[in-house]
C-alpha cells in the first residue's frame, strides 16, 4: 500500500533490492484498487508488508492476515492487539533496517521450513476470522455504551 510511509517503503525496498534479497518474490503494490481486486492480490500474495503508521485500527494488515499471507511490518499503534509474534512479524517504527532485515530472515526461513509458515498464517487467519466478526463488534458497542452510560460522571450532567 504505497500510500502509506512511502519513504520508508522506498528505503526498505531499496535495501532490499540492493543485496538482492528478495529471492524471487516481486512486489506488487496494492493502489487504487476495489475491494475484490485487493482481496485477490491478497489472497495470491505469501507475504504483505505493512508500512501502518499511527492508525486506530490498521485493516491492510488484518485483512492479509485473513487471507493468509505472513504479515511483516509496522502495526500502527492499533494493530499491536493482532500483530502476535505467534503469527506475524512486527517491526518497530520507523526502523527500516530492521525491517529490511525481518523480511531477510523471513524469505530465508521460508525456503528452509515452508511448512512452519504454514501454521502461523492459519493461526493468524483463524484468530483474525474469529475475533473480529460482526457479532463482536456488536457486542463490543453494546457493552462501551453501557459502560459510558453507567459511568458516575453522569450523574452531574443535565439533559434538557
Amino acid at each position: 500500500m504505497p500510500r502509506k510511509c512511502a519513504d520508508d517503503i522506498r528505503q526498505v525496498l531499496g535495501l532490499l533490492n540492493s543485496r538482492e534479497s528478495l529471492g524471487g518474490f516481486s512486489v506488487v503494490p496494492i493502489d487504487g484498487k476495489n475491494e475484490a481486486e485487493t482481496a485477490a492480490i491478497l489472497r495470491e500474495s505469501m507475504i504483505f508488508l505493512s508500512f501502518s503508521s499511527q492508525e486506530g485500527c490498521p485493516l491492510p494488515p488484518m485483512e492479509a492476515m485473513a487471507c493468509g499471507c505472513i504479515t511483516i511490518g509496522y502495526h500502527g499503534r492499533g494493530g499491536a492487539e493482532y500483530f502476535d509474534r505467534r503469527w506475524s512479524f512486527p517491526v518497530d517504527k520507523d526502523d527500516v533496517v530492521g525491517f529490511a532485515k525481518e523480511v531477510e530472515r523471513v524469505i530465508s526461513e521460508l525456503k528452509t521450513d515452508p511448512q512452519s509458515f504454514v501454521q502461523k498464517t492459519m493461526l493468524a487467519s483463524d484468530h483474525i476470522l474469529n475475533t473480529y466478526t460482526p457479532e463482536c463488534e456488536e457486542q463490543d458497542i453494546g457493552t462501551t455504551w453501557l459502560r459510558i452510560l453507567q459511568l458516575p460522571a453522569m450523574a452531574k450532567w443535565a439533559f434538557k
